[in-house]
């Protein structure tokens, strides 16, 4: 029965992690390569695509349900300047839909960027009552 294309859940979350998982992804032989990716307005953005749009096929932009995600029409015009194909679709859920349908069979869908992106992902992939990394964000306070 056929399962759709691979799906890789990394947090990559930091211009380290993004280096580390760029590199990952281009041992992998599946094309196309879509990241689904989803960041906190707080980070160095540029530094974590900047490895990424390297190695994959298309970027989407999103963002993840809370309020320090960076807005998804924010992060793809940042995208942009990094070259390649750049896709935005404000909705995570939506997003990796999309990107599972662009790719096919034979590809890839990285969903990277935030471990809170990762954490809102997660259970569609990885089915659990509750998922502990989506709970709640410390670092926002009402």
């Amino acid at each position: 029965m056929a399962r759709g294309p691979a799906v890789i859940l990394d947090g990559a979350h930091n211009p380290d992690g993004a280096a580390a998982l760029a590199r990952a992804i281009a041992a992998r032989p599946e094309r196309p390569r879509a990241l689904v990716l989803a960041v906190s307005a707080d980070k160095d953005v540029d530094a974590i695509v900047a490895p990424l749009a390297a190695v994959v096929d298309v970027i989407v932009a999103s963002q993840y349900g809370q309020a320090r995600s960076l807005a998804a029409p924010a992060l793809a015009a940042r995208c942009r300047v990094h070259g390649g194909l750049v896709e935005c679709v404000d909705d995570l859920a939506a997003a990796v839909d999309h990107a599972r349908d662009a790719v096919g069979m034979g590809g890839c869908v990285i969903v990277a960027g935030s471990l809170f992106a990762v954490g809102e992902v997660r259970p569609r992939f990885r089915p659990m009552a509750v998922d502990p990394l989506a709970v709640s964000d410390p670092a926002h306070r009402p």
